[in-house]
């Protein structure tokens, strides 16, 4: 039997509600510009869980952490490579008080889907 991840990430029963925090502006004169001084969020749906040993082997080797969860979804979040707080998505689960910044996403699944992988980010 073939399952695709569309139909796991699309399924009420087996997704639960993901909070994406992601920085708005633009580029201007000098770069990037901020349009608001907190993120805005929305919400998504996928699985959360705690990433496995073979996902984590799909992260590079210096950027790998100790403990990090996984996220499937139908959307891509969004990754930079900028060390400071919030300017990468963040991604709260059930709005629970823990937030996971995304260090890398990908298409899985013949692009039926995105597996990300998130750290938690200290200080929440």
């Amino acid at each position: 039997m073939d399952i695709r991840l569309q139909r796991v990430v699309s399924s009420p029963r087996l997704t639960r509600s993901l909070r994406v925090y992601r920085k708005t502006g633009r580029f201007g004169k000098g770069g990037w510009i901020e349009t608001t001084t907190s993120p805005e969020y929305f919400d998504i749906r996928g699985v959360a869980h705690p990433a496995t040993e073979k996902e984590l082997r799909q992260v590079p080797e210096a950027d790998r952490p100790t403990a990090a969860y996984a996220f499937l979804t139908n959307s891509q979040l969004l990754v930079t490579n900028s060390d400071t707080p919030g300017d990468s998505d963040e991604v709260q689960i059930n709005g629970a008080g823990d937030k996971y910044k995304i260090i890398s996403s990908f298409p899985w699944d013949a692009y039926w889907g995105y597996l990300s992988i998130g750290t938690r980010v200290k200080g929440d």
